[in-house]
Formats: structure tokens, C-alpha cells, sequence
């Protein structure tokens, strides 16, 4: 089974999934996939849905996917890795090449159940137990054996994530994941103790001419100064929130709940409306040439990168007022109020998610 007919036949059988694959060389999230810059030789960017999994299978979910070419990083691999191994029903399977791994055969999927971050290492559960026992495996090791090419699409091969029907755990809180509670007991005490330190110190580098770009430079060093943390919690919340954007709801049996285009266009139009947006895709715009030093950044790229500036707008508005309070912000305080006013439905749900996940 190749890694298109994997994700589509994980979600015929009612799970959530998001594939990603290796990137070709060269790759720059930044650069390629969002609007602020047009790249010199787009990428080929590939879409398939149902069809593409076993040939004639019986689709058993109410809610099928629509899948889009995504590839992803080194720092994004690892981020989803630590992740997925500090939350319950959330899992990443690898796609990798034995051959790369000096292993017998070549193709092969494995659930990678836990990461030793002080050897930077990767837990591989071997699903041929006849052949290997499950072993530890070094975290680049295992992501560069995912760049050698599947010889049925001939194109190289990556990693999925998965979870429970999105569907399912919106609607019944039992089904929830598991919060990652050593990720936000961390974040807590570095907003506590590093956090302002780290952006005070980095806006007393930066030199500005009046009090507009003040607040502009403020917005840059409150998101390139969270913690680590924060991706690791975002990145379930990314997958989420990717999976539901890329749901196939032709049909519109679904239209009324967060998930397909009918959230998509909802969601894009009310940030879109607030000139909090316009402020944040300003900002990228002004300093692009530093976005891709920045994980955080390259992690919304991997994920939906065509929705790249709303989501960096929501995680500022999810951050604690009493954060944004300790800074002379008039103008982004104000800014953000208007986007969550009443009308905007949508986003304040999204805020609301974003909050909880990170344990605000």
C-alpha cells in the first residue's frame, strides 16, 4: 500500500488523517506555499480523495477527505512526533524505506510510539515483528529514510498522522484526545518566569521610529518568542484544524458544523473582515526574509500554509490579555477586541479551541 492509498483508506474507515512527504530539495514553506511571495518554479501540488484507496473498497465514514499534497520538514517531523507521543489517541506512523535503514526489503509503515529527546531518538514499533523487534532509531536516521522514492508512485514517501473521527470528538467530549499536560505545565512556567524576559529583551534590540511600528515589532516578538511548548501543542490543534478545512462536504449534509468549505469560507471572510489580520500579514510581509528561522512559522506552512496569516492571527488573539496588558499595545488590544466581537462566530470558537488546547 503506497502512502495516497493509506490516507484515504484510513479515512474511509472513520479516522482522521493527515499525510505528509518528504520534501524535494530545496523546500521552503515559507517561500512556496504561502501569497506573500510568488516562488520562481511552483510545485506540483496534488489532490485525490476516496477513489484513490483500495480499488472498489466500501467507504464506512460519514465524513470522507480530501486529500492535498503536503510535505514536510525536519523541525515539523520531530514537533509531530513529540506531540503525538505525549498525547493519548494521537498517533504518527512512518513511511520509510528499509533499505535506507540497512534493513531487509524497502517499503514499510511503523507507529513510532515515543521520543527520547536527550538522545534525540524515535521509538519504532515494527509491525513485521518476525523480522525486527521494536527499536530506537535516530530521529534524522528515521526522517531521511522517508526521501527515498515508493517504486509504485515513484515519488518519495513521508509519515502520517491519525486520530479519532473529528466528527465524533467534536460531538461527544468522552471522545476527545487526551491533553498534553507536560507541554502546557512547561509553557506555564515559562510565561511565568522567560517568556516576557525574552520578548522585553528582544524589542530593546529593535530600533523604531513611532508608535505604529512599535506595536508592529511587539506583535513579531510575542510569536517568535513562545516557547517550544507552544508547537507541540499547536501541532495537534493544526492537525485538527487542517483535517476538518480539507473534509469533503459536497453533499452538504454537514454544512452547519466547523468542518469543510462552509467553515473554510467562514472562517477566511470574519478574519479577513478585521484589520487585526491586515496588521499580522503586514508584519509577515516586512519581515519575510526572517520567517523561515522560525519553526512556529514553517509548522503553519506545513500544515495549511493557503491559510498561513489567519492562523498566526488566531494564536495572537488566543494569547492571555493579561500578556498583551503588560506592554503599551493600545492599538493591537483594540484591534483584537473588534476580532472577537459577537458577529464573528467562528472565530471565537477558534480562539476558544486554540485556548484549550494550550491550556490558557
Amino acid at each position: 500500500m503506497s502512502l495516497e492509498q493509506f490516507g484515504p483508506f484510513a479515512s474511509c474507515n472513520g479516522l482522521a488523517v493527515q499525510t505528509f512527504y518528504f520534501p524535494p530539495e530545496g523546500y521552503n514553506p515559507i517561500i512556496y506555499f504561502t501569497n506573500l511571495r510568488a516562488p520562481k518554479e511552483p510545485l506540483q501540488i496534488d489532490k485525490w480523495g476516496c477513489k484513490t484507496c483500495i480499488t472498489h473498497a466500501k467507504c464506512h465514514s460519514d465524513i470522507c477527505m480530501q486529500f492535498t499534497t503536503r510535505y514536510a520538514t525536519y523541525e515539523t517531523f520531530k514537533t509531530c512526533l513529540i506531540a503525538s507521543a505525549r498525547r493519548s489517541d494521537f498517533y504518527l506512523i512512518t513511511n520509510s524505506s528499509r533499505r535506507y535503514m540497512k534493513q531487509t526489503g524497502d517499503g514499510h509503515f511503523s507507529p513510532i510510539a515515543g521520543v527520547h529527546l536527550g538522545r534525540q531518538l524515535g521509538l519504532v514499533l515494527d509491525t513485521a515483528r518476525f523480522k525486527y523487534p521494536s527499536y530506537w532509531c535516530d530521529l534524522s536516521t528515521l526522517y531521511n529514510s522517508m526521501q527515498l522514492k515508493d517504486s509504485l508512485t515513484k515519488k518519495a514517501r513521508g509519515f502520517v498522522l491519525l486520530s479519532r473521527n473529528i466528527r465524533e470528538m467534536r460531538s461527544n467530549p468522552k471522545s476527545q484526545v487526551g491533553p498534553d499536560l507536560v507541554s502546557i505545565r512547561r509553557l506555564r512556567e515559562d510565561l511565568k518566569h522567560g517568556y516576557l524576559h525574552r520578548v522585553k529583551e528582544k524589542l530593546s534590540q529593535i530600533e523604531t521610529q513611532n508608535a505604529t511600528e512599535k506595536e508592529l515589532q511587539l506583535v513579531y516578538c510575542l510569536l517568535t518568542c513562545l516557547p517550544k511548548e507552544v508547537e507541540y501543542l499547536l501541532a495537534y490543534y493544526l492537525f485538527e484544524f487542517s483535517v476538518r478545512v480539507n473534509i469533503s462536504d459536497a453533499n452538504g449534509a454537514h454544512a452547519d458544523e466547523l468542518i469543510g468549505s462552509n467553515f473554510y469560507n467562514k472562517l477566511q471572510g470574519e478574519i479577513e473582515s478585521s484589520q487585526i489580520y491586515f496588521f499580522v500579514k503586514n508584519l509577515l510581509e516586512n519581515r519575510f526574509g526572517d520567517l523561515s528561522k522560525h519553526t512556529l512559522f514553517v509548522l503553519i506552512c506545513d500544515f495549511v500554509p493557503e491559510l498561513f496569516q489567519h492562523v498566526a492571527t488566531l494564536i495572537l488573539a488566543s494569547m492571555p490579555k493579561e500578556l498583551l496588558q503588560k506592554f503599551e499595545a493600545p492599538m493591537i488590544n483594540k484591534l483584537l477586541e473588534d476580532l472577537q466581537g459577537k458577529a464573528n462566530t467562528t472565530v471565537n470558537k477558534e480562539i476558544l479551541s486554540i485556548k484549550q488546547i494550550l491550556g490558557f
